[in-house]
């Protein structure tokens, strides 16, 4: 059988969750957002994740051997004795899929700016970060905001550099949405 390279959801969530703490600790909001998006445990008190981070498979990748060498962190020099070989892919691409479940409006704007960073590649996954690796770009969303009253469907691609939101919403809306959203949080 032939091995395939896989994008963790729980390495992805990790990911996000740190972001996302980022994010709110910038806008001086509470920690309460981020536990309970992506759960937590403290002492005996404990929540799930709403947040669902689907594993998938990264598909069309190029995988190439390398060789390097450790780094003394202290001389800056080459650390003795510590040549290895590591096994990066390059290109390829993913299929990232988020469910949030009974998700608010705050969180929804939070999940937004995760995606944001995301798409262009300023929130790196995975490990190497230092020298360049890890860095998604998007291509397209959809986002299905399935609400039993009003449900709605977006998707975002690139075009020429700018983002084109389709099915009736423009840009300015959806940074409404993710304005007003954060907005009740801080």
């Amino acid at each position: 059988s032939q091995s395939q390279s896989i994008l963790s959801g729980t390495s992805l969530a990790g990911v996000l969750r740190h972001r996302a703490e980022r994010i709110v600790n910038t806008l001086g909001g509470s920690s309460t957002l981020v536990n309970e998006l992506f759960g937590f445990v403290v002492g005996k008190q404990s929540q799930a994740s709403r947040l669902v981070v689907h594993e998938k498979v990264i598909e069309k990748a190029d995988d190439l051997v390398q060789n390097r060498i450790a780094i003394d962190r202290f001389t800056g020099g080459a650390y003795h004795g510590a040549l290895f070989q590591e096994q990066p892919i390059f290109g390829g691409s993913v299929c990232i899929e988020l469910e949030l479940r009974n998700p608010k409006d705050d969180e929804i704007g939070l999940l937004l700016l995760l995606l944001k960073d995301l798409w262009t590649s300023d929130l790196p996954v995975g490990g190497e970060s230092s020298i360049g690796r890890g860095r998604l770009k998007g291509i397209q969303a959809d986002l299905i905001w399935n609400r039993p009253q009003n449900p709605k469907q977006w998707q975002i691609r690139q075009s020429n550099g700018n983002l084109q939101i389709e099915d009736g919403s423009d840009l300015s809306k959806s940074e409404t949405l993710v304005k007003d959203d954060l907005e009740q949080f801080v």
